[in-house]
């Protein structure tokens, strides 16, 4: 199988880092003949879509069709990506300064020059031990050890004991590797009901495998820990809890002064999570006090984290709109976010925004808007390197659209080509679902007066009681059960959407009072 590296390469790239590219190619290369065709298969491939692997775009490049010059450019040209993006992100991250600074002590080692070789080692030694990276420390510490036997002014037994300590530490962040693993293991097979519960087990899980205080009290082992327990409980589907623990770790975070300089992104994901759970659990209102903080923390340091994250803000904003039924703003920011040039290169941006807003036009009824949506979405490069199951779920949304807009015979059409595409998928467990709800759209267009059949309503009673009961946390773009009940009921798929929202909101409201009374 042709392995289509330069063509990802190109499609990967931001905006930001495409500017880059180019203004990396004419300054180091002087835009020289070679150079032009450089930038000319850039363009061919990113612009016009060849396959990188066609006759055509040899021809086109090369009237005499030589391979070997064609080949020998993309190379240059994957090299000439490859170092505009080490360019580009080389003081990004405190990481990949350390990495660049050791890099430059080995130029310079080879040149011979050993001092300055020295110097940049002993230059990564403290940028390291500032950020805690014990693991790129060891390297550093052989580094210098190596050095030692070219540069006389090298002191190896001092290095050789730095060495060691250092060792012991790695050996401790082992501990910390056995710890999250048993937390994971023994969290998701518990049954806890309260955050002292919940608290209790982590200590008893510490306890029992003798980890060293200094290690389970270190901030970002800490901080793992945190990960660790809110991952499980969003997988057990425990918002509730996860939204107390979240506050909890929030307050305990800002109390230590965690999120530094390093570590400033933990907390936009910290308010993140909190946004989407308070949406979830109805609390409103502290959905939006944390949507402002989120807003205001994406402000700091002069708006440094601001570009790569301000996906988080827009998200929180959709999300919170749908659920206080604030539909016609949802779609304002959604058609707003989809007009901007500048944001893409996300999920979010490149896929939900599409998919959320088509469905935002559904339950406002504007079929064609609807699917006006969708379809650049599926005919655009990125849809292929979805998941199979979004992919699968994005076709049956599109098939909702086409049915709603009584194109039949597309859609007995289609219901086809998605069980021949998605054939392999169909025979695994996680796909049943969707293979169930297939099989009723079939049905639904294919039978006469389908709603009348008893043996079509019975599949479709039987789809919805097994189907999840509450509307939160359900991310369907176009609720199964629901719109099957539309049918059935000869109902809005709004109107039934609402109905259940408001249930889960008087649930949940009953829930939190039988939870008080038991405090």
């Amino acid at each position: 199988m042709a392995n289509y590296h330069l063509t990802e390469l190109i499609h990967s790239l931001s905006k930001e880092e495409l500017r880059n590219f180019k203004i990396y190619v004419s300054r180091i290369n002087n835009q020289s003949d070679g150079d032009s065709k450089n930038l000319q298969l850039f363009d061919l491939i990113k612009n016009q879509s060849y396959d990188e692997f066609s006759d055509e775009l040899v021809a086109k490049l090369y009237k005499d069709g030589n391979k070997n010059a064609f080949y020998r450019l993309k190379n240059r040209l994957i090299n000439d990506i490859e170092q505009s993006l080490l360019l580009l992100n080389r003081n990004k991250d405190p990481r990949f300064k350390v990495y660049n600074t050791i890099q430059l002590a080995n130029i310079f080692r080879y040149k011979s020059d050993y001092d300055l070789s020295y110097k940049y080692l002993q230059k990564a030694e403290k940028a390291a031990e500032k950020y805690g990276y014990i693991d790129l420390l060891d390297i550093i510490y052989s580094e210098i050890l190596d050095l030692a036997s070219d540069y006389y002014k090298v002191e190896p037994e001092t290095y050789i004991k730095l060495k060691k300590e250092n060792f012991n530490q790695l050996d401790k962040s082992q501990e910390v590797d056995y710890l999250i693993v048993a937390i994971n293991h023994r969290l998701r097979h518990s049954n806890y009901s309260s955050k002292e519960e919940l608290g209790d087990e982590l200590e008893e899980i510490i306890d029992r495998l003798s980890i060293s205080e200094d290690v389970s009290q270190n901030p970002d082992v800490q901080f793992k820990i945190h990960k660790c327990v809110r991952t499980i409980l969003l997988q057990k589907r425990d918002f509730i809890e996860l939204e107390k623990y979240l506050e909890k770790s929030l307050t305990y975070f800002e109390g230590i002064d965690y999120f530094d300089s390093a570590r400033y992104e933990d907390l936009f994901r910290i308010l993140h999570w909190l946004i989407n759970c308070a949406n979830i659990n109805f609390h409103f209102e502290q959905a939006e006090e944390y949507i402002d903080r989120l807003y205001k923390a994406l402000h700091v340091n002069n708006k440094k984290y601001y570009d790569k994250n301000i996906w988080m803000y827009h998200e929180s904003k959709v999300v919170y709109y749908s659920f206080t039924q604030k539909s016609e703003e949802a779609i304002q920011l959604m058609e707003e976010i989809l007009a901007n040039p500048v944001l893409t290169g996300t999920n979010f941006y490149d896929t939900f925004v599409p998919l959320n807003l088509s469905g935002s036009y559904f339950k406002a009824g504007n079929i064609k808007k609807a699917m006006d949506t969708i379809v650049p979405l599926i005919v655009s490069k990125s849809f292929s390197k979805l998941s199979r199951f979004l992919q699968l779920r994005i076709n049956i949304v599109d098939l909702l659209y086409h049915f709603e807009n009584n194109d039949i015979n597309y859609v007995i059409y289609k219901v086809a080509e998605i069980k021949r595409i998605f054939r392999k998928e169909f025979k695994l467990e996680n796909f049943a679902r969707e293979k169930k709800f297939l099989s009723i759209i079939h049905d639904l267009a294919s039978k006469p007066n389908p709603i009348t059949n008893p043996r079509v309503v019975k599949k479709i009673n039987s789809f919805i009681e097994e189907s999840p009961q509450a509307v939160t946390g359900n991310n369907e773009v176009v609720i199964y059960k629901f719109w099957l009940k539309s049918k059935l009921e000869k109902r809005t798929y709004y109107e039934i959407t609402i109905e259940n929202l408001m249930k889960d909101k008087e649930k949940m409201r009953k829930n939190v009072q039988i939870e008080e009374v038991d405090e």
